[in-house]
Parts: structure tokens; C-alpha cells; sequence
């Protein structure tokens, strides 16, 4: 046999001269020369094979870890749930809403407030824990969704808890028999009286038939409720025609959504179709149920309202100074549909054109604040769903933060002269009132805006979390 030292010692034997009882020429001696070499060889595959065997067990269980690992969860609804309760639960510890955005923006959800209110209701139906109904319900609160069912449930003058407790006294009526039954003679009354409790039991389990059934219309049927008057429309942004309206309080089902989740196609008055914003209405049901609607009328060809609005910038254009080689000709920040949504981009577009207003393609664009950071007109589309694309265009993708840009270089003139933008910013609380009314994230009022973007205390703004885009033209004077 060969031990952990076994090759070693038989090459040394090969080494020896044969003993005494072997002598060279022997036929043992002979057949012991011919036949060890075989048998390194035959242990030597064999032990390669062990190892072999080895490596390739583990690399299937690197393999299966790391596809597991990788796996954002499957998709799946029970997934999602346990991705937005362990966001939700990690929110209500540390406070950090950025952070908790920064995971809702990578599970790529069309509304995660308003999936947040859906689960809370639904864990409320079920009975799941007070904090994991109160993590949800308060993270969906920070992102602008609420509901009047989770605000009664998390009120603390409401309590209907202690009051379903309350049914223990039951076993206090139980509890009174005994005492007088034991000072009682007849001891044989006591197996009689344990029968009652198994009436007592049997209860519960009637009690529990229906707590079983009672997920079964947990997946209620999407709808939305209006808190007050809301206009509907013919298709899902602003720039479609108001068709009627729902009155305060009134409750209708959902038949589809738009792309980005952020308007609802809704059926009212019998079978009357319509549109509404998610902004002004509250959303109720299995809502990550819902399709994308098949027949989205397409968009009007007049401009919509709030893009003629903001155009505050002829002032930087008239006083731009004397002998600059770029000058802007327009600035202004994206509506929320040509934004994508609440939760849309964070990007500055950028278009150079020339005197005669055609794009210039290979410019440099700069940012005040970031000098070293600079994009090339025409290798990035500008924004998509406006027609801008391509030719003369570039952004950059600035998430809460703010800067001016201006023009560095011209392929033909070299190094230029430019006029600089107003400070562009993607943060909540650097918005204008103006600027936000005007390209619908408000559009209850101006009292109700300024309380979003300032509600006070320690809650932070209820807009739409750093997602806010901006475009700005500039043009060669020469």
C-alpha cells in the first residue's frame, strides 16, 4: 500500500538493488520491474480523476451561486412584494429616502408608491405584522401615495385592536365554573366539564375557515378613487381634450395604463373610456395586474399648454455680450409626459445649430461646476418623444444636482466664446413654482405645490425625487 509518502518511497526502491531472496535476472525480480511503473500510473489516474470529480462539483455550485446571486428576483409577483417590504423595512430604520428611491428605481416598477399602498392594504387584509403594514405604508407616504384605509389603520386614536383582544374574556366565563365545581363532591363532573372545552375549541376552527378564504378576494379589481373634481381625458397626458369629469369621491375600474404608469384609462358612466392623471386621483387594487393599453389614441398636433408657457429666457438671450461666437436660444424644462413620467429622467439635453439653424454635429459642451466634464454634439440623442434626436444633440445625465452649461469649442472655430445658461437644477427643492406648474408635476393649485415642495418638518419635499429634465438650444452668430 502507498501512503500520503508513497511515491517517493517507491522511486527510492526503484533505486535499490534487489534484495538477497530477488536477484537480478529473476523472474520475480522482473516482473516486479515491469509492473510498477503501471501501477504509479494506474494510481496517479486515479487520484487525477478524484480531483477532477472535485473541481467539477465546484464549479456547478460557483455556477449555481452565482446565477442565483445574479437573479434580481425572478419577477415574480411574490418577489416584488418581498423586494418592496425589505425596502420599505430598511427605509423605517435608517430614514434615508434617497437611498430607499435608489432601490425602487432598479426593481423598474411603473408606480412603486402606489404598488407600496396596494401591498400594505393587502397585508392589512392578511393580518401580517403592524411594523411590516407600517414600513410600507409610510414609505409609499414619502413618495406621494396615500390612502384613506391606511391612515385609519395607523392612526393612534383609532384602535381597533385592543377591542378584537377583548375576546378573552370569553375564557374568563370558562375560567369561573371551575372554582365553584371543585369544592363540589362528585369529582366525576370534571372529565364532564373537559368536554366543554373541546366545544370551545371547535370554535376557532369555524373561525378559521373563513380567515382561509378570506385571500381568496384579496386580489380586488383595479380602481381608482377621485379625492375631489378631476378632469378626464381622451388619452393620457395633458395635451389631450378634457372628455368629462369624476366627482369627488366617486369610484371607477381601471382597463389599462400607459407605458410609463403614470396615467390610467378608466371606465365610466357605463361603458365611456377616458383618461386620467395618477397625480390627482387615488389608486386601489392589484394595479401591477394592469396592461399597457392597446388603443392610445395618438397625441394631438397642437402643442400642449404647458410647453408655451415657459419661456422666460429671452432675457439671458438679450443680454448676452457683444462678440460671443454662441448665443441660446432656448431654455426650458421638460413636461412631465415628455420627461417620461414622475419618476422619468434626470438628464440636460443639448442642441447646437449654426447661424442658418442647422445642427452643428462634433461641439463641445461643458458644465460650470464640473469643468473636466464635457459631452460631443451629435453622439447622444437630445429627447426622444418631441422629435429632437440625433443631429446636433448630446446630454448629460444629472441626477439631484445643478449646473450651468455653455459652449466650449466649435469644429470649424476652435475654442469660442459663449453664452452660459441659467442654473439648470434636478433637485426637488430647487424648482420654481412657476416652472413645476407649467410642465404638470403640480396641478392642484399653486398652495398645494408650494406644500409639496416645502412640507415642513422633517419630511422631505413630495415631488418627484431629483427626476426633473432640461433642454437648452444654442446657436452660432456667425
Amino acid at each position: 500500500m502507498l501512503d500520503a509518502s508513497g511515491e517517493a518511497r517507491e522511486a527510492g526502491c526503484l533505486d535499490r538493488s534487489p534484495s538477497p531472496t530477488q536477484a537480478p535476472g529473476s523472474r520475480s525480480h522482473n516482473h516486479m520491474i515491469q509492473h510498477r511503473p503501471f501501477n504509479r500510473s494506474r494510481f496517479g489516474l486515479r487520484r487525477l480523476s478524484l480531483r477532477a470529480v472535485t473541481l467539477c462539483v465546484l464549479l456547478l455550485i460557483a455556477v449555481a451561486a452565482a446565477a442565483c446571486a445574479s437573479a434580481p428576483g425572478g419577477g415574480s409577483a411574490e418577489s416584488r412584494e418581498a423586494a418592496l417590504r425589505q425596502i420599505a423595512a430598511e427605509y423605517s430604520v435608517s430614514g434615508d429616502l434617497a437611498r430607499a428611491q435608489e432601490r425602487l428605481d432598479k426593481l423598474n416598477l411603473a408606480n412603486p408608491g402606489q404598488l407600496l399602498v396596494s401591498l400594505a392594504e393587502a397585508d392589512v387584509t392578511a393580518g401580517r405584522a403592524r411594523e411590516e403594514v407600517e414600513a410600507s405604508a409610510r414609505l409609499a407616504e414619502m413618495l406621494g401615495a396615500r390612502s384613506q384605509r391606511l391612515t385609519a389603520y395607523l392612526s393612534p386614536t383609532v384602535a381597533p385592536e385592543p377591542t378584537v383582544i377583548v375576546e378573552p374574556t370569553v375564557l374568563a366565563v370558562t375560567v369561573e365554573p371551575p372554582p365553584t365545581e371543585t369544592p363540589a363532591p362528585l369529582p366525576t363532573d370534571a372529565p364532564t366539564e373537559t368536554t366543554v372545552p373541546p366545544a370551545e375549541t371547535a370554535a376557532p376552527a369555524a373561525t378559521d375557515a373563513p380567515a382561509t378564504s378570506s385571500p381568496t378576494p384579496e386580489p380586488q379589481a383595479a380602481r381608482v378613487v377621485a379625492d375631489g373634481a378631476v378632469n378626464l381625458r381622451g388619452g393620457p397626458g395633458r395635451a389631450y381634450p378634457v372628455v368629462g369629469r369624476l366627482a369627488a369621491g366617486q369610484e371607477v375600474p381601471i382597463i389599462g395604463r400607459n407605458e410609463s404608469g403614470d396615467w390610467w384609462q378608466i371606465e365610466y358612466n357605463g361603458a365611456q373610456q377616458a383618461w386620467v392623471a395618477g397625480t390627482v386621483i387615488r389608486v386601489l387594487g392589484a394595479i401591477d395586474r394592469v396592461a399597457v393599453a392597446q388603443n392610445i389614441p395618438p397625441a394631438p398636433t397642437a402643442p400642449p399648454q404647458p410647453t408655451a408657457a415657459p419661456q422666460p429666457t429671452p432675457a439671458p438671450v438679450a443680454q448676452a455680450p457683444a462678440g460671443v461666437d454662441y448665443k441660446i436660444v432656448e431654455t426650458r424644462m421638460l413636461n412631465i409626459n415628455e420627461n417620461g413620467g414622475c419618476m422619468g429622467r434626470h438628464n440636460f439635453y443639448v442642441q447646437i445649430i449654426d447661424a442658418a439653424g442647422a445642427p452643428v454635429n462634433g461641439a463641445v459642451i461643458g458644465r460650470q461646476w464640473v469643468p473636466g466634464e464635457t459631452i460631443i454634439s451629435g453622439q447622444k440623442d437630445c429627447f426622444w418623444n418631441i422629435g429632437v434626436t440625433g443631429e446636433g444633440c448630446a446630454h448629460f445625465d444629472i441626477y439631484n444636482a445643478s449646473d450651468n452649461l455653455y459652449v466650449v469649442a466649435d469644429p470649424q472655430l476652435g475654442p469660442v466664446k459663449s453664452e452660459m445658461s441659467r442654473t439648470l437644477t434636478t433637485k426637488d427643492a430647487d424648482q420654481s413654482i412657476d416652472d413645476l406648474m407649467a410642465t404638470g408635476y403640480c396641478n392642484e393649485g399653486r398652495e398645494n405645490c408650494e406644500w409639496r415642495k416645502n412640507p415642513g418638518g422633517n419630511l422631505p419635499p413630495q415631488l418627484c425625487g431629483g427626476h426633473y429634465s432640461w433642454f437648452v438650444k444654442f446657436q452660432r452668430t456667425r
